[in-house]
């Protein structure tokens, strides 16, 4: 990820899936005079390694196979996946329960002798001649370079930032702060907070009124943080609400779910118009991670009623 943000990547992906369904599946279909609409699909393995299976891909793999199942669930005819390394049994059993049984039946791993198979569901003068077909570019290259885009190292000139290894930059806080400051327009009222590794941090909003809004901003200095809003169940006018709510034995609602998200990457903002009054508290999780602290900058506002009603007639 040293090119690309999680948030770029999974933007990117969606991008290209809906431009073949826009774009090539429509002039397809229009070319042949019948409605085309899913891929057969080649996956060449050849170079995987264990170089390709860092950490971080984990989460970025995860939500995109989310997408594209919830999405784009036919979107695929079959799947072909040829030059595959050992490494590659393991890899598929991690993504594999993220697919539906449909999905899965539709991926097949061919042995050395792949180009016969594929030359029985797909024309020899449509598949390239690296692959068993007929299509080479003008210069002769059976790879076909001009109409396909081979995977290969990154340049480091397109480095997001640079890196003498894997672990990132950690930006200054006084930058981080100034950035947050810009966004939010609320400089004077930001707070700092470490959440320390395998661990979580409540921060109490207090008591909040039906119709009230509750917005945050979170900008973390490195890494990802899960965040969410839950509010203290079963509340009367003789309990004491503890100002670290995390301390007490009460329990909370969730009004929304805990969901990592890539502050680190981009100020990220939410909003909870309230329905339910009570005491309310904002969740940072970090307990996933055993061996990283979160620095982050964060800020909250509790918009009333009838400044919420107010600001509604301008919209």
């Amino acid at each position: 990820m040293k090119a690309t943000t999680h948030a770029e990547f999974i933007q990117s992906r969606i991008y290209f899936m809906e431009y073949i369904i826009q774009r090539v599946f429509y002039e397809k279909s229009k070319e042949h005079n019948r409605c085309i609409d899913q891929l057969t699909l080649i996956l060449d393995m050849k170079h995987l390694s264990l170089k390709h299976m860092h950490p971080s891909w984990i989460p970025v793999f995860s939500e995109m196979m989310t997408i594209m199942e919830a999405n784009y669930p036919e979107f695929l005819r079959i799947c072909y996946v040829i030059n595959a390394p050992p490494i590659f049994g393991t890899i598929f059993n991690f993504i594999k329960p993220l697919l539906s049984k449909l999905t899965q039946e539709k991926i097949h791993v061919l042995k050395s002798d792949y180009r016969a198979t594929l030359l029985q569901v797909i024309d020899s003068s449509k598949l390239p001649a690296c692959y068993g077909g007929k299509i080479t570019d003008p210069n002769g290259d059976p790879q076909c370079p001009s109409k396909i885009s081979w995977a290969g190292p990154v340049p480091a000139s397109l480095f997001r930032k640079k890196l003498s290894d894997d672990k990132p930059s950690v930006p200054k806080q006084s930058e981080v702060s100034e950035e947050v400051k810009r966004f939010t327009d609320c400089g004077r009222d930001l707070t700092m907070v470490e959440v320390g590794p395998a661990s979580r941090k409540d921060i109490s909003i207090g008591m909040v009124d039906v119709g009230d809004e509750i917005k945050w901003w979170l900008s973390c200095e490195t890494h990802d943080i899960a965040v969410g809003v839950f509010m203290k169940n079963c509340i009367t006018n003789d309990e004491k609400v503890t100002s670290d709510p995390s301390k007490s034995s009460d329990t909370y609602i969730e009004m929304i779910p805990m969901k990592r998200v890539s502050s680190h990457e981009k100020i990220v903002q939410g909003t909870l118009s309230v329905e339910n009054s009570g005491v309310y508290i904002l969740v940072l999780d970090n307990t996933y991670s055993w061996t990283k602290s979160k620095r982050l900058w964060y800020h909250l506002s509790v918009s009333l009623f009838k400044e919420v009603q107010n600001s509604d007639q301008f919209v």
